[in-house]
């Protein structure tokens, strides 16, 4: 990704049974992400690292695949993105 670009994740999954997700970077929860599609508008450096979601249902549970957003390329940064 680019700074300040919008970073959607998506997944899909399939039960007779109502779906759950959560969405995880780096091994951490991300608060309030618990829809089958991420979306992270202006991303910042605070957003690369690897992403998975954890889909479940009363029944069992599952991992998905791990997807690794990093930085493509420096270029200008994005508004507050700038050192301090």
């Amino acid at each position: 990704m680019n700074l300040g670009d919008t970073i959607s994740l998506s997944v899909e999954a399939a039960s007779t049974n109502k779906l759950f997700y959560q969405w995880q970077l780096n091994g951490n929860d991300i608060p309030g992400a618990t829809d089958p599609t991420l979306t992270i508008a202006r991303a910042g450096r605070e957003n690369l690292g690897s992403y998975w979601v954890n889909i479940w249902d009363h029944r069992s549970w599952v991992w998905s695949d791990i997807t690794r957003v990093e930085l493509v390329s420096s270029g200008s940064p994005a508004p507050g993105d700038q050192p301090g």
